[in-house]
């Protein structure tokens, strides 16, 4: 079966590549094609008879979650932050964290290696979006300035005198709503809505003061706590004007905070999220629409590679024949 559940008889490879009703079903983790038959005719031209095919995901290209850990820590939301402008990453940690980011993101936002407050736990201390950042007070002054170094000049970072210092546990946020500890100071309050341009609510999460570590959204949906009840969830989404969920992340963990982060295209979540959990997220953060243009282009690349691959093999397999054929008449 073809992933359309069609069999295509003497189609040609350009044919196929083109054939735009392919992509349009969503592709799912660890993409690769199992080809069963292959023919070769009309002087190498490739048509395939397809028997089966195993789609898998497309190694996580920004179009789905990614799973990692940082020095084997599943909590990655607490050494790192991610918006649609900028990504930072702990200082000092794993190469392998930080080059996963840099590999899946730098070439469209910067990834930064910051501490704050001489602190890796940068996820949980600062609070952001594409068009600023909060840093507590406990920020030196040679953070704020690598801050304001690295980061795009339309992102206004600012270091706040905030009693409640964990601004990543106390501040939920996308680019247009924030929803706040309850207890958080007013003149706060104004600084957040000013600096990252959104709206500002005070709320709970499922009974839960520190909205920050219990949910994340992003412009086009959001995980909330799992106990949060039916009411709640329709208050808040109409709050945030977003689809939300209540699951979990990291096999069953509830702080979701700091168990993932998100932005519009893509995710990174903790390496004990489950393939069920993977799923609802890639799902209510629309990851799989995301880029819809990337997933054909990176499923054309990986069809042509196997069309070379299965050519080249032949070819070999052809060329050993006939100097099987000469030594038999030698």
């Amino acid at each position: 079966m073809t992933p359309r559940g069609r069999e295509h008889h003497g189609i040609s490879i350009s044919q196929f590549l083109n054939q735009d009703s392919l992509y349009q079903r969503p592709i799912f983790r660890n993409t690769v094609s199992e080809v069963k038959e292959v023919k070769y005719i009309d002087k190498g031209f490739a048509t395939l008879q397809r028997k089966s095919w195993k789609l898998w995901d497309l190694t996580c290209t920004l179009i789905m979650a990614t799973r990692l850990q940082f020095e084997n820590n599943c909590e990655v939301g607490v050494f790192s932050k991610l918006t649609n402008a900028y990504c930072l990453v702990a200082i000092g940690g794993s190469e392998n964290f930080y080059s996963t980011f840099e590999s899946e993101l730098a070439d469209h936002i910067p990834v930064v290696k910051t501490s704050i407050g001489g602190t890796r736990i940068v996820g949980r201390l600062c609070a952001g979006n594409k068009n600023g950042l909060l840093v507590p007070h406990t920020t030196t002054d040679q953070e704020l300035q690598h801050l304001r170094n690295s980061l795009p000049d339309e992102v206004v970072v600012q270091r706040i005198d905030e009693r409640l210092s964990a601004l990543g546990n106390c501040v939920a946020c996308n680019d247009h709503v924030a929803l706040v500890h309850t207890d958080l100071d007013r003149d706060t309050e104004e600084i957040i809505a000013d600096v990252l341009g959104v709206e500002v609510f005070r709320q709970t999460i499922a009974g839960n003061i520190l909205v920050g570590s219990y949910c994340t959204f992003s412009n086009t949906g959001g995980l909330v706590h799992p106990h949060t009840s039916i009411e709640d969830l329709d208050e808040l989404s109409t709050l945030l004007q977003v689809p939300l969920v209540a699951g979990t992340v990291n096999r069953g963990s509830e702080v979701i905070g700091a168990g993932m982060i998100v932005n519009d295209w893509t995710a990174f979540c903790g390496s004990d999220t489950t393939a069920t959990e993977l799923s609802v997220i890639e799902s209510v953060f629309k990851l799989r629409e995301a880029q819809p243009s990337l997933v054909k282009d990176e499923m054309r690349k990986s069809l042509i590679d196997s069309f070379i691959s299965f050519n080249q093999s032949l070819q070999i397999h052809g060329q050993r024949n006939v100097l099987a054929g000469h030594c038999m008449k030698i």
